[in-house]
Protein backbone atom coordinates (compact mmCIF):
# COMPACT_ATOMS: atom_id res chain seq x y z
CA UNK A 1 0.00 0.00 0.00
CA UNK A 2 1.73 3.22 -1.15
CA UNK A 3 1.71 5.91 1.54
CA UNK A 4 3.08 9.42 1.86
CA UNK A 5 5.91 7.99 3.98
CA UNK A 6 6.76 5.70 1.06
CA UNK A 7 6.88 8.63 -1.33
CA UNK A 8 9.10 10.61 1.06
CA UNK A 9 11.43 7.60 1.39
CA UNK A 10 11.77 7.38 -2.39
CA UNK A 11 12.58 11.11 -2.58
CA UNK A 12 15.16 10.84 0.23
CA UNK A 13 16.80 7.85 -1.42
CA UNK A 14 16.99 9.68 -4.72
CA UNK A 15 18.33 12.91 -3.17
CA UNK A 16 20.65 11.59 -0.46
CA UNK A 17 21.37 8.00 -1.47
CA UNK A 18 20.43 6.90 2.04
CA UNK A 19 17.25 6.92 4.10
CA UNK A 20 16.44 6.09 7.71
CA UNK A 21 12.86 4.89 8.22
CA UNK A 22 12.01 5.85 11.77
CA UNK A 23 8.96 4.76 13.71
CA UNK A 24 7.42 2.92 16.61
CA UNK A 25 7.06 -0.88 16.45
CA UNK A 26 4.57 -2.15 13.85
CA UNK A 27 4.25 1.08 11.89
CA UNK A 28 5.41 -0.42 8.60
CA UNK A 29 9.12 0.45 8.44
CA UNK A 30 10.19 -2.94 7.13
CA UNK A 31 7.34 -3.07 4.62
CA UNK A 32 8.42 0.20 2.99
CA UNK A 33 12.05 -0.99 2.98
CA UNK A 34 10.98 -4.26 1.36
CA UNK A 35 9.07 -2.45 -1.40
CA UNK A 36 12.06 -0.21 -2.12
CA UNK A 37 14.37 -3.23 -2.26
CA UNK A 38 11.99 -5.18 -4.50
CA UNK A 39 11.78 -2.26 -6.91
CA UNK A 40 15.56 -2.00 -7.07
CA UNK A 41 15.85 -5.75 -7.57
CA UNK A 42 13.71 -5.51 -10.69
CA UNK A 43 16.65 -3.82 -12.44
CA UNK A 44 19.33 -6.28 -13.52
CA UNK A 45 22.08 -3.74 -12.83
CA UNK A 46 21.31 -3.64 -9.13
CA UNK A 47 22.48 -6.04 -6.43
CA UNK A 48 20.24 -6.09 -3.34
CA UNK A 49 21.32 -7.25 0.09
CA UNK A 50 19.09 -7.63 3.15
CA UNK A 51 21.49 -7.65 6.08
CA UNK A 52 21.04 -8.54 9.76
CA UNK A 53 23.26 -5.69 10.88
CA UNK A 54 25.98 -3.26 9.82
CA UNK A 55 28.63 -5.88 10.60
CA UNK A 56 27.59 -7.73 7.44
CA UNK A 57 27.95 -4.77 5.08
CA UNK A 58 31.67 -5.18 4.49
CA UNK A 59 31.11 -8.82 3.51
CA UNK A 60 29.08 -7.75 0.48
CA UNK A 61 30.47 -4.48 -0.80
CA UNK A 62 33.19 -2.51 -2.46
CA UNK A 63 32.54 1.20 -1.79
CA UNK A 64 33.79 2.05 -5.28
CA UNK A 65 31.53 -0.45 -7.07
CA UNK A 66 28.12 0.98 -8.05
CA UNK A 67 24.71 -0.64 -8.09
CA UNK A 68 24.49 -1.99 -4.55
CA UNK A 69 21.24 -1.66 -2.57
CA UNK A 70 21.69 -2.37 1.15
CA UNK A 71 18.71 -2.86 3.44
CA UNK A 72 19.46 -3.08 7.18
CA UNK A 73 16.47 -3.54 9.51
CA UNK A 74 16.94 -2.37 13.12
CA UNK A 75 20.22 -0.85 12.01
CA UNK A 76 21.22 0.26 15.52
CA UNK A 77 19.64 -2.58 17.52
CA UNK A 78 16.16 -4.07 17.81
CA UNK A 79 14.55 -3.03 21.09
CA UNK A 80 17.68 -1.43 22.62
CA UNK A 81 20.74 0.16 21.06
CA UNK A 82 23.56 -2.28 20.33
CA UNK A 83 26.97 -0.76 21.02
CA UNK A 84 28.70 -3.12 18.60
CA UNK A 85 26.38 -1.90 15.83
CA UNK A 86 27.11 1.75 16.66
CA UNK A 87 30.85 1.02 16.71
CA UNK A 88 30.60 -0.55 13.27
CA UNK A 89 28.72 2.44 11.85
CA UNK A 90 31.40 4.71 13.31
CA UNK A 91 34.14 2.74 11.59
CA UNK A 92 32.45 2.51 8.16
CA UNK A 93 30.44 5.75 7.89
CA UNK A 94 33.09 7.50 5.81
CA UNK A 95 33.10 4.59 3.38
CA UNK A 96 29.28 4.58 3.32
CA UNK A 97 29.38 8.18 2.09
CA UNK A 98 31.88 7.22 -0.61
CA UNK A 99 29.77 4.21 -1.59
CA UNK A 100 26.74 6.49 -1.99
CA UNK A 101 28.75 8.93 -4.11
CA UNK A 102 29.71 5.98 -6.31
CA UNK A 103 26.13 4.89 -6.94
CA UNK A 104 25.13 2.66 -4.02
CA UNK A 105 22.00 3.08 -1.90
CA UNK A 106 21.22 2.36 1.75
CA UNK A 107 17.87 1.87 3.52
CA UNK A 108 17.95 1.65 7.32
CA UNK A 109 15.12 1.21 9.82
CA UNK A 110 15.01 1.93 13.55
CA UNK A 111 12.71 2.59 16.47
CA UNK A 112 12.76 6.19 17.72
CA UNK A 113 14.19 5.55 21.18
CA UNK A 114 16.94 3.31 19.78
CA UNK A 115 17.88 5.94 17.21
CA UNK A 116 17.93 8.68 19.85
CA UNK A 117 20.55 6.78 21.86
CA UNK A 118 22.54 5.75 18.79
CA UNK A 119 22.58 9.31 17.43
CA UNK A 120 24.16 10.56 20.64
CA UNK A 121 26.85 7.86 20.51
CA UNK A 122 27.57 8.45 16.80
CA UNK A 123 28.28 12.12 17.40
CA UNK A 124 30.39 13.66 14.64
CA UNK A 125 30.66 10.28 12.90
CA UNK A 126 26.97 10.35 12.03
CA UNK A 127 25.88 10.67 8.40
CA UNK A 128 25.26 14.40 7.64
CA UNK A 129 21.81 13.67 6.20
CA UNK A 130 20.87 11.97 9.48
CA UNK A 131 22.33 14.73 11.64
CA UNK A 132 20.08 17.36 10.03
CA UNK A 133 17.19 14.88 9.47
CA UNK A 134 17.16 15.41 5.70
CA UNK A 135 17.21 11.64 5.10
CA UNK A 136 14.95 10.61 7.99
CA UNK A 137 11.34 9.63 7.31
CA UNK A 138 8.77 9.22 10.09
CA UNK A 139 6.64 6.33 8.89
CA UNK A 140 4.13 6.63 11.73
CA UNK A 141 2.13 9.43 10.14
CA UNK A 142 -0.61 7.75 8.06
CA UNK A 143 -3.71 9.51 6.71
CA UNK A 144 -7.22 8.06 7.33
CA UNK A 145 -7.48 7.19 3.62
CA UNK A 146 -4.20 5.30 3.74
CA UNK A 147 -5.26 3.45 6.89
CA UNK A 148 -8.53 2.45 5.28
CA UNK A 149 -6.80 1.08 2.19
CA UNK A 150 -4.27 -0.85 4.29
CA UNK A 151 -7.04 -2.33 6.45
CA UNK A 152 -9.10 -3.25 3.39
CA UNK A 153 -6.17 -4.95 1.67
CA UNK A 154 -5.30 -7.11 4.68
CA UNK A 155 -8.85 -8.21 5.55
CA UNK A 156 -9.78 -8.84 1.91
CA UNK A 157 -6.75 -11.09 1.48
CA UNK A 158 -6.84 -12.49 5.03
CA UNK A 159 -8.06 -15.77 6.44
CA UNK A 160 -11.09 -14.60 8.43
CA UNK A 161 -14.40 -16.33 7.70
CA UNK A 162 -16.92 -14.54 5.48
CA UNK A 163 -19.39 -14.33 8.38
CA UNK A 164 -16.77 -12.63 10.56
CA UNK A 165 -16.05 -10.08 7.83
CA UNK A 166 -19.77 -9.34 7.51
CA UNK A 167 -20.14 -8.77 11.24
CA UNK A 168 -17.11 -6.49 11.49
CA UNK A 169 -17.78 -4.55 8.27
CA UNK A 170 -19.90 -1.77 9.86
CA UNK A 171 -17.04 -0.85 12.20
CA UNK A 172 -14.06 -0.93 9.85
CA UNK A 173 -14.11 2.70 8.80
CA UNK A 174 -14.15 3.76 12.46
CA UNK A 175 -11.16 1.47 13.08
CA UNK A 176 -9.29 3.06 10.17
CA UNK A 177 -9.99 6.54 11.57
CA UNK A 178 -8.56 5.62 14.98
CA UNK A 179 -5.28 7.52 15.39
CA UNK A 180 -3.80 4.51 17.20
CA UNK A 181 -4.15 2.40 14.07
CA UNK A 182 -0.86 0.98 12.77
CA UNK A 183 -0.29 -1.33 9.76
CA UNK A 184 0.57 -4.35 11.93
CA UNK A 185 -2.94 -4.13 13.46
CA UNK A 186 -4.40 -4.71 9.98
CA UNK A 187 -2.32 -7.89 9.60
CA UNK A 188 -3.41 -9.19 12.99
CA UNK A 189 -7.09 -8.39 12.60
CA UNK A 190 -7.09 -10.30 9.30
CA UNK A 191 -5.78 -13.43 11.03
CA UNK A 192 -8.18 -15.41 13.28
CA UNK A 193 -5.28 -16.53 15.50
CA UNK A 194 -5.04 -12.97 16.83
CA UNK A 195 -8.76 -12.17 17.19
CA UNK A 196 -9.92 -15.11 19.30
CA UNK A 197 -10.26 -12.90 22.38
CA UNK A 198 -12.15 -9.98 20.90
CA UNK A 199 -15.90 -9.59 20.71
CA UNK A 200 -17.18 -8.01 17.53
CA UNK A 201 -18.39 -4.87 19.28
CA UNK A 202 -17.25 -1.29 18.63
CA UNK A 203 -15.62 -0.99 22.07
CA UNK A 204 -13.71 -4.27 21.85
CA UNK A 205 -12.50 -3.47 18.34
CA UNK A 206 -11.47 0.00 19.50
CA UNK A 207 -9.50 -1.54 22.38
CA UNK A 208 -7.86 -4.00 19.98
CA UNK A 209 -6.52 -1.03 18.00
CA UNK A 210 -5.72 1.25 20.94
CA UNK A 211 -4.07 -1.39 23.16
CA UNK A 212 -2.36 -3.80 20.76
CA UNK A 213 0.31 -4.89 23.24
CA UNK A 214 -2.25 -5.89 25.87
CA UNK A 215 -4.26 -7.91 23.38
CA UNK A 216 -1.13 -9.53 21.96
CA UNK A 217 0.11 -10.49 25.44
CA UNK A 218 -3.30 -11.92 26.29
CA UNK A 219 -3.44 -13.86 23.02
CA UNK A 220 0.02 -15.35 23.56
CA UNK A 221 -0.78 -16.27 27.17
CA UNK A 222 -3.91 -18.12 26.08
CA UNK A 223 -2.13 -20.21 23.49
CA UNK A 224 -1.79 -23.95 24.03
CA UNK A 225 1.06 -24.53 26.52
CA UNK A 226 3.26 -26.22 23.93
CA UNK A 227 2.79 -23.37 21.44
CA UNK A 228 3.52 -20.84 24.18
CA UNK A 229 6.64 -22.73 25.25
CA UNK A 230 7.87 -22.84 21.65
CA UNK A 231 7.55 -19.05 21.36
CA UNK A 232 9.55 -18.72 24.58
CA UNK A 233 12.24 -21.01 23.15
CA UNK A 234 12.56 -18.79 20.09
CA UNK A 235 12.81 -15.74 22.36
CA UNK A 236 15.48 -17.41 24.50
CA UNK A 237 17.53 -17.96 21.34
CA UNK A 238 17.63 -14.25 20.55
CA UNK A 239 14.37 -14.41 18.57
CA UNK A 240 15.91 -16.82 16.05
CA UNK A 241 15.62 -20.60 16.39
CA UNK A 242 17.68 -22.77 14.03
CA UNK A 243 17.53 -26.48 13.32
CA UNK A 244 20.81 -26.93 15.19
CA UNK A 245 19.45 -25.01 18.21
CA UNK A 246 16.45 -27.30 18.48
CA UNK A 247 18.55 -30.45 18.77
CA UNK A 248 21.22 -28.97 21.05
CA UNK A 249 21.52 -30.23 24.66
CA UNK A 250 21.06 -26.67 25.96
CA UNK A 251 17.71 -26.26 24.18
CA UNK A 252 16.64 -29.75 25.27
CA UNK A 253 17.26 -28.85 28.92
CA UNK A 254 15.38 -25.57 28.59
CA UNK A 255 12.52 -27.24 26.75
CA UNK A 256 12.25 -29.79 29.55
CA UNK A 257 11.95 -26.93 32.07
CA UNK A 258 9.17 -25.45 29.93
CA UNK A 259 7.41 -28.81 29.66
CA UNK A 260 7.87 -29.55 25.95
CA UNK A 261 9.78 -32.28 24.07
CA UNK A 262 11.92 -31.88 20.95
CA UNK A 263 9.35 -33.60 18.74
CA UNK A 264 6.62 -31.32 20.12
CA UNK A 265 8.76 -28.27 19.27
CA UNK A 266 8.74 -29.21 15.56
CA UNK A 267 4.97 -29.81 15.66
CA UNK A 268 4.41 -26.44 17.36
CA UNK A 269 6.61 -24.61 14.86
CA UNK A 270 4.42 -25.91 12.04
CA UNK A 271 1.27 -24.84 13.90
CA UNK A 272 2.60 -21.32 14.59
CA UNK A 273 3.99 -20.68 11.12
CA UNK A 274 2.08 -18.06 9.18
CA UNK A 275 0.66 -16.37 12.27
CA UNK A 276 3.19 -15.80 15.05
CA UNK A 277 6.32 -17.02 13.30
CA UNK A 278 7.75 -17.44 9.83
CA UNK A 279 10.32 -19.83 8.43
CA UNK A 280 13.24 -18.98 6.19
CA UNK A 281 16.36 -20.73 4.96
CA UNK A 282 19.91 -19.77 5.93
CA UNK A 283 22.91 -21.80 4.78
CA UNK A 284 20.57 -24.53 3.53
CA UNK A 285 18.98 -24.94 6.98
CA UNK A 286 15.59 -23.89 8.34
CA UNK A 287 15.39 -20.91 10.68
CA UNK A 288 12.28 -19.76 12.58
CA UNK A 289 11.81 -16.11 13.55
CA UNK A 290 8.90 -14.05 14.87
CA UNK A 291 6.54 -12.72 12.24
CA UNK A 292 6.94 -9.31 13.85
CA UNK A 293 9.28 -7.80 16.50
CA UNK A 294 6.32 -6.88 18.71
CA UNK A 295 5.92 -10.57 19.57
CA UNK A 296 9.38 -10.47 21.10
CA UNK A 297 8.35 -7.31 23.00
CA UNK A 298 5.27 -9.10 24.35
CA UNK A 299 7.32 -12.09 25.54
CA UNK A 300 9.85 -9.75 27.12
CA UNK A 301 7.01 -8.05 29.01
CA UNK A 302 5.68 -11.43 30.14
CA UNK A 303 9.07 -12.46 31.48
CA UNK A 304 9.40 -9.23 33.44
CA UNK A 305 6.13 -9.99 35.26
CA UNK A 306 6.72 -13.72 35.80
CA UNK A 307 9.38 -14.49 38.45
CA UNK A 308 8.86 -18.20 37.79
CA UNK A 309 10.08 -17.68 34.23
CA UNK A 310 13.03 -15.43 35.13
CA UNK A 311 15.04 -18.35 36.52
CA UNK A 312 14.33 -20.46 33.41
CA UNK A 313 15.24 -17.47 31.29
CA UNK A 314 18.55 -16.90 33.07
CA UNK A 315 19.46 -20.55 32.87
CA UNK A 316 18.28 -21.19 29.32
CA UNK A 317 18.96 -18.01 27.35
CA UNK A 318 22.13 -17.66 25.31
CA UNK A 319 24.65 -15.39 26.99
CA UNK A 320 24.43 -13.06 23.97
CA UNK A 321 20.72 -12.67 24.76
CA UNK A 322 21.39 -11.82 28.39
CA UNK A 323 24.04 -9.26 27.44
CA UNK A 324 21.72 -7.46 25.03
CA UNK A 325 18.27 -7.80 26.63
CA UNK A 326 18.68 -7.57 30.42
CA UNK A 327 19.93 -5.22 33.12
CA UNK A 328 20.39 -5.53 36.88
CA UNK A 329 17.83 -4.19 39.30
CA UNK A 330 19.25 -0.93 40.63
CA UNK A 331 20.93 0.04 37.35
CA UNK A 332 19.44 2.82 35.18
CA UNK A 333 16.28 1.39 33.53
CA UNK A 334 16.51 0.45 29.84
CA UNK A 335 13.38 0.58 27.71
CA UNK A 336 12.14 -2.88 26.63
CA UNK A 337 14.96 -4.65 28.51
CA UNK A 338 14.27 -7.22 31.24
CA UNK A 339 15.13 -6.17 34.77
CA UNK A 340 16.76 -9.02 36.71
CA UNK A 341 15.63 -8.90 40.36
CA UNK A 342 18.41 -8.89 42.97
CA UNK A 343 17.40 -12.32 44.27
CA UNK A 344 18.56 -13.82 40.96
CA UNK A 345 21.90 -11.99 40.92
CA UNK A 346 23.97 -15.07 41.75
CA UNK A 347 22.51 -16.96 38.78
CA UNK A 348 23.17 -13.94 36.58
CA UNK A 349 26.78 -13.68 37.82
CA UNK A 350 27.36 -17.35 37.03
CA UNK A 351 26.00 -16.97 33.49
CA UNK A 352 27.99 -13.80 32.83
CA UNK A 353 31.17 -15.50 34.05
CA UNK A 354 30.46 -18.30 31.56
CA UNK A 355 30.70 -15.82 28.67
CA UNK A 356 33.26 -17.34 26.28
CA UNK A 357 36.55 -15.48 26.40
CA UNK A 358 36.27 -14.20 22.84
CA UNK A 359 37.01 -10.60 21.72
CA UNK A 360 33.51 -9.78 20.40
CA UNK A 361 31.74 -11.25 23.43
CA UNK A 362 34.21 -9.63 25.82
CA UNK A 363 33.33 -6.30 24.25
CA UNK A 364 29.62 -6.93 24.91
CA UNK A 365 30.39 -8.15 28.44
CA UNK A 366 32.36 -4.98 29.26
CA UNK A 367 29.57 -2.80 27.84
CA UNK A 368 27.07 -4.68 30.02
CA UNK A 369 29.14 -4.30 33.20
CA UNK A 370 29.73 -0.61 32.54
CA UNK A 371 26.13 0.39 31.72
CA UNK A 372 23.74 -2.29 32.99
CA UNK A 373 24.85 -3.19 36.51
CA UNK A 374 24.29 -1.49 39.83
CA UNK A 375 27.34 -0.58 41.91
CA UNK A 376 26.59 -3.48 44.24
CA UNK A 377 26.17 -5.95 41.37
CA UNK A 378 29.40 -4.83 39.69
CA UNK A 379 31.35 -5.15 42.94
CA UNK A 380 29.91 -8.60 43.72
CA UNK A 381 30.51 -9.88 40.21
CA UNK A 382 34.14 -8.74 40.07
CA UNK A 383 34.72 -10.22 43.51
CA UNK A 384 33.28 -13.56 42.36
CA UNK A 385 35.32 -13.50 39.13
CA UNK A 386 38.26 -11.06 39.40
CA UNK A 387 39.68 -12.29 36.07
CA UNK A 388 36.97 -10.57 34.01
CA UNK A 389 38.74 -7.16 33.76
CA UNK A 390 41.83 -8.92 32.36
CA UNK A 391 39.98 -10.17 29.29
CA UNK A 392 40.75 -8.67 25.89
CA UNK A 393 37.80 -7.21 23.95
CA UNK A 394 37.53 -6.65 20.24
CA UNK A 395 39.69 -3.65 19.20
CA UNK A 396 37.93 -0.30 19.43
CA UNK A 397 37.04 1.24 16.07
CA UNK A 398 37.03 4.82 17.23
CA UNK A 399 38.18 7.10 20.06
CA UNK A 400 39.56 5.41 23.16
CA UNK A 401 37.06 7.27 25.33
CA UNK A 402 34.44 4.91 23.85
CA UNK A 403 36.53 1.79 24.43
CA UNK A 404 34.38 -0.53 26.61
CA UNK A 405 37.39 -1.77 28.60
CA UNK A 406 38.55 1.77 29.39
CA UNK A 407 35.00 2.78 30.30
CA UNK A 408 34.61 -0.27 32.58
CA UNK A 409 38.01 0.38 34.17
CA UNK A 410 37.01 3.98 34.73
CA UNK A 411 33.85 3.01 36.57
CA UNK A 412 35.49 0.15 38.48
CA UNK A 413 38.31 2.48 39.56
CA UNK A 414 35.82 4.93 41.05
CA UNK A 415 34.49 2.03 43.14
CA UNK A 416 38.00 0.94 44.14
CA UNK A 417 37.74 -2.38 42.31
CA UNK A 418 40.94 -2.34 40.21
CA UNK A 419 44.30 -3.73 41.28
CA UNK A 420 47.69 -2.13 40.62
CA UNK A 421 48.40 -4.15 37.45
CA UNK A 422 45.03 -3.29 35.92
CA UNK A 423 45.53 0.41 36.62
CA UNK A 424 48.99 0.26 35.05
CA UNK A 425 47.54 -1.45 31.99
CA UNK A 426 44.90 1.27 31.57
CA UNK A 427 47.48 4.02 32.08
CA UNK A 428 49.73 2.57 29.37
CA UNK A 429 46.82 2.25 26.91
CA UNK A 430 45.82 5.87 27.43
CA UNK A 431 49.39 7.13 27.11
CA UNK A 432 49.90 5.21 23.86
CA UNK A 433 46.62 6.55 22.52
CA UNK A 434 47.40 10.21 23.08
CA UNK A 435 51.12 10.16 22.21
CA UNK A 436 51.28 7.60 19.39
CA UNK A 437 47.79 7.55 17.88
CA UNK A 438 46.87 11.23 18.37
CA UNK A 439 43.76 10.11 20.25
CA UNK A 440 43.10 12.74 22.91
CA UNK A 441 39.35 12.08 23.12
CA UNK A 442 39.54 11.49 26.89
CA UNK A 443 41.50 14.62 27.70
CA UNK A 444 38.58 16.36 29.44
CA UNK A 445 37.00 13.24 30.98
CA UNK A 446 37.98 13.32 34.65
CA UNK A 447 36.80 9.80 35.29
CA UNK A 448 39.12 8.36 32.62
CA UNK A 449 41.97 10.74 33.52
CA UNK A 450 41.86 9.37 37.07
CA UNK A 451 43.22 6.10 35.66
CA UNK A 452 46.55 7.92 35.15
CA UNK A 453 48.66 8.75 38.18
CA UNK A 454 49.24 12.52 38.71
CA UNK A 455 52.99 12.16 38.16
CA UNK A 456 52.52 10.26 34.90
CA UNK A 457 49.87 12.74 33.78
CA UNK A 458 52.29 15.64 34.22
CA UNK A 459 54.91 13.77 32.18
CA UNK A 460 52.43 13.08 29.35
CA UNK A 461 51.26 16.71 29.31
CA UNK A 462 54.82 18.00 29.07
CA UNK A 463 55.59 15.56 26.27
CA UNK A 464 52.46 16.60 24.37
CA UNK A 465 53.27 20.30 24.47
CA UNK A 466 56.90 19.74 23.49
CA UNK A 467 56.33 17.29 20.64
CA UNK A 468 52.89 18.29 19.32
CA UNK A 469 54.11 20.00 16.14
CA UNK A 470 56.55 17.25 15.09
CA UNK A 471 54.19 14.38 15.97
CA UNK A 472 51.17 15.82 14.14
CA UNK A 473 53.17 16.87 11.08
CA UNK A 474 54.55 13.32 10.90
CA UNK A 475 50.99 11.94 10.84
CA UNK A 476 50.06 14.47 8.14
CA UNK A 477 52.94 13.27 5.95
CA UNK A 478 52.09 9.60 6.55
CA UNK A 479 48.49 10.26 5.55
CA UNK A 480 49.59 11.99 2.35
CA UNK A 481 51.85 9.06 1.49
CA UNK A 482 49.14 6.41 2.06
CA UNK A 483 45.67 7.99 1.82
CA UNK A 484 42.45 6.00 1.95
CA UNK A 485 41.00 6.39 -1.53
CA UNK A 486 37.58 5.14 -0.43
CA UNK A 487 36.86 8.31 1.57
CA UNK A 488 37.15 12.01 0.73
CA UNK A 489 40.33 14.05 1.41
CA UNK A 490 39.15 15.85 4.56
CA UNK A 491 37.99 12.60 6.17
CA UNK A 492 41.52 11.22 5.76
CA UNK A 493 42.62 13.89 8.25
CA UNK A 494 39.60 13.64 10.56
CA UNK A 495 41.48 12.09 13.49
CA UNK A 496 44.34 14.62 13.17
CA UNK A 497 41.86 17.52 13.10
CA UNK A 498 40.01 16.13 16.13
CA UNK A 499 43.26 15.74 18.09
CA UNK A 500 44.36 19.28 17.25
CA UNK A 501 40.99 20.70 18.35
CA UNK A 502 41.17 18.75 21.63
CA UNK A 503 44.61 20.16 22.43
CA UNK A 504 43.52 23.66 21.50
CA UNK A 505 40.51 23.39 23.85
CA UNK A 506 42.33 21.66 26.74
CA UNK A 507 45.26 24.08 26.98
CA UNK A 508 43.84 27.55 26.19
CA UNK A 509 46.52 29.38 28.21
CA UNK A 510 49.53 27.46 26.87
CA UNK A 511 50.84 30.18 24.54
CA UNK A 512 53.64 28.08 23.02
CA UNK A 513 51.24 25.25 22.20
CA UNK A 514 48.59 27.60 20.78
CA UNK A 515 51.19 29.09 18.41
CA UNK A 516 52.18 25.60 17.29
CA UNK A 517 48.54 24.69 16.70
CA UNK A 518 48.06 27.64 14.31
CA UNK A 519 50.95 26.32 12.20
CA UNK A 520 49.59 22.77 12.42
CA UNK A 521 46.13 23.86 11.25
CA UNK A 522 47.65 25.59 8.23
CA UNK A 523 49.60 22.41 7.41
CA UNK A 524 46.48 20.26 7.71
CA UNK A 525 44.39 22.31 5.29
CA UNK A 526 47.31 22.59 2.86
CA UNK A 527 47.58 18.80 2.97
CA UNK A 528 43.84 18.43 2.30
CA UNK A 529 44.14 20.58 -0.82
CA UNK A 530 47.14 18.56 -1.94
CA UNK A 531 45.28 15.32 -1.44
CA UNK A 532 42.30 16.63 -3.41
CA UNK A 533 44.53 16.71 -6.47
CA UNK A 534 45.68 13.13 -5.82
CA UNK A 535 42.39 11.38 -5.12
CA UNK A 536 40.16 11.07 -8.16
CA UNK A 537 36.61 10.92 -6.85
CA UNK A 538 34.17 9.42 -9.30
CA UNK A 539 30.47 10.03 -8.73
CA UNK A 540 28.05 7.64 -10.39
CA UNK A 541 24.34 8.37 -10.68
CA UNK A 542 21.78 5.87 -9.48
CA UNK A 543 20.22 4.39 -12.60
CA UNK A 544 16.96 2.60 -12.00
CA UNK A 545 13.29 2.44 -12.74
CA UNK A 546 10.84 4.92 -11.26
CA UNK A 547 10.25 3.84 -7.67
CA UNK A 548 7.66 6.49 -6.87
CA UNK A 549 4.38 4.88 -5.78
CA UNK A 550 1.15 6.13 -7.22
CA UNK A 551 -1.26 8.08 -5.05
CA UNK A 552 -4.40 6.39 -3.79
CA UNK A 553 -7.35 6.77 -6.09
CA UNK A 554 -10.23 8.41 -4.24
CA UNK A 555 -13.26 6.18 -3.82
CA UNK A 556 -16.60 7.19 -5.25
CA UNK A 557 -18.61 9.53 -3.01
CA UNK A 558 -21.02 7.94 -0.51
CA UNK A 559 -19.48 4.52 -1.15
CA UNK A 560 -17.42 2.88 1.60
CA UNK A 561 -14.17 1.25 0.60
CA UNK A 562 -15.26 -1.70 2.77
CA UNK A 563 -18.57 -2.33 0.98
CA UNK A 564 -17.35 -5.54 -0.70
CA UNK A 565 -15.06 -6.74 2.09
CA UNK A 566 -17.16 -9.89 2.67
CA UNK A 567 -17.76 -10.77 -0.97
Amino acid sequence: MPTEAHRKAVKCLDTNGIVLLLGAPATGKSMIAAVLATTALDDIEHRCFQLDGPNEITNHWNPNEPGGFYWIDDAFGASQVRNDYVDTWISIMSKVKTAIANGNRFVLTSRQHVWATAKEKLGTRNHPSFSDSQAIVDVGSISPEERAQILYNHIKAGTQEKNWKSQVKPYLYEIACNESFIPEIARRIANPQYTKNIKLTPQDLKNFVSSPKSFLCETINELDKKLHSTLLLIFLNRSKLTQDNITSPKTADTAKELGISTSEIFHSLNALEGSFIRKRTENHKNVWIFSHPTISDALSHELSTRPDLIEIYLSGARVETLLSETYCEGAPPILNAISIPKKFNQILYKRLSETPDEPALNRSLFNYLETRTSDQALEELLESDPSIPDRHPEPNNWDICFDPKIKLYSRANELGLLNHDQLAQAELALENAITNDLDSSFIEDNSILSLITPKRLMHITSKLIENAENDINQHINETLESPDHTINPMENFEEIISHTCNLKSAFPEAGVLQTKIIKIENNIYAAIKELETIINQQHSDWVGIDTSPAKITASASNRSIFCDIDE
